[in-house]
């Protein structure tokens, strides 16, 4: 199901070149554009849940081999995105993430020349800060009521594990680790006047590879 979603984004997003360009393209999450929209810095809050999580697919983890991971038990990394619009095309944006959820094993082990099997697990949580500078699509790509972007920033991610395998024992662990983030996303105007939007995002920042979620913008006029 994921992949399919991953797809019909991918469709969406390149067939939008030859479309007529909206209102919306040079301003970012203001729609209609206004006369006063130089005088506009919106600050825009997404709430978000990702799909293929990096960590859950064990990806960069190389257990001992007496370790067989069965599954993972637990809810869906969330991410809130607190950005704040510079000029027309682009914005910087802090990034706030958290997962938590729980590896389950099989252990094998020998003993009386039999094969023992035991369930051990380890509880994994994560909190995470990034920075991300967002440039906005508008010149480019062409949806009516729609904005998309690119993002490439830095994170900064603390990794804790209550029971990791390490030879024939667990032992917990924690870690810190510098990851780039590089997505592109959009958003997809609800309601245009309030600044509700639909929120998604596909690319690579260590903790998910597809987000969905919401996003709500919030204006403020500057003097000129």
């Amino acid at each position: 199901m994921r992949k399919y979603i991953t797809v019909l984004f991918l469709i969406v997003t390149f067939s939008a070149f030859g479309q007529d360009q909206p209102s919306s393209a040079n301003q970012i999450s203001v729609y209609p554009v206004t006369k006063t929209a130089p005088y506009i810095r919106p600050y825009i809050v997404s709430l978000s849940a990702g799909f293929v999580d990096y960590f859950r697919n064990t990806y960069g983890y190389s257990f001992p081999a007496k370790y067989q991971v069965n599954n993972t038990t637990g809810f869906a990394p969330m991410s809130i995105k607190i950005e704040y619009g510079l000029w027309e095309r682009s914005s910087m944006a802090m990034n706030i993430y958290y997962d938590n959820f729980t590896y389950n094993f099989t252990h094998f082990d020998t003993g009386n020349n039999k094969v023992f099997s035991r369930y051990p697990s380890s509880n994994f949580r994560l909190f995470g800060i990034g920075v991300t500078y967002n440039y906005y699509l508008g010149k480019f790509i062409h949806i009516k009521h729609m904005e998309t972007f690119l993002s490439v920033g830095l994170s900064l991610n603390n990794v804790q594990h209550s029971a990791y395998p390490q030879g024939d024992t667990t032992a917990s662990r924690t870690e810190h680790i510098v990851s780039p983030i590089l997505k592109v996303g959009g958003r997809y105007f609800l309601a245009p006047k309030s600044g509700v939007s639909l929120f998604f995002d596909l690319g690579f920042d260590r903790q998910s590879v597809f987000d969905v979620g919401f996003s709500c913008s919030i204006q403020r006029k500057l003097k000129s």
